[in-house]
């Protein structure tokens, strides 16, 4: 997202992700373990009012659906 916004470069977010994703890797067994996880956070610590409904929608389509997502080419 950073990259495609042009805040970092390609290089940077490379090395960003070479740096974090072994350590997602290491916690959860899948991405859709990870987001179970994120989404368990989000309704516990959500701000009042917020769409909580939206994000399990968003990352169903993220993960599976979306061929150019960038969960198609990060391998867990």
């Amino acid at each position: 997202m950073g990259y495609a916004t042009g805040y970092i470069t390609k290089e940077e977010g490379n090395a960003m992700v070479a740096k974090i994703l072994p350590v997602a890797r290491a916690a959860y067994k899948d991405w859709n373990d990870y987001y179970k996880s994120y989404e368990l956070g989000l309704k516990y610590w959500g701000e009042a009012g917020s769409d909580e409904t939206k994000f399990p929608i968003l990352i169903k389509n993220m993960l599976n659906g979306d061929k150019k997502s960038i969960y198609t080419y990060l391998s867990f």
